[in-house]
């Protein structure tokens, strides 16, 4: 057995500044794919509240990260903010234990 980390991204489409989606979903998901390399990538709806009350639904897109370190994913991040116009990204890193076949 072997020790393996997944990482999961949560990108949402919004822009931080306009709160609206700027970027179509499909070019998003190339763009992020162009950053990141090989991937599983799903199209998930998101809900949130900013700090003034307003609450918001998200087009959000869940990216899964094997085979990768916890430095080359947050250059993957800085690169995705920077692109999509992001404020943040939330990030998930699973540990397990694991045999590839």
């Amino acid at each position: 057995m072997k020790q393996l980390e997944k990482y999961t991204l949560y990108v949402g489409l919004n822009d931080k500044d306009s709160k609206k989606q700027e970027v179509k979903t499909e070019d998003a998901m190339r763009m992020v794919t162009n950053i990141v390399g090989d991937n599983t990538m799903q199209i998930v709806h998101g809900h949130y509240t900013h700090e003034d009350g307003t609450q918001v639904n998200e087009t959000t897109l869940k990216i899964e990260l094997l085979f990768t370190s916890d430095n080359k994913v947050k250059v993957y991040c800085n690169d995705i903010k920077r692109l999509l116009n992001q404020e943040s990204i939330a990030v998930n890193k699973e540990i397990s234990m694991s045999a590839l076949m």
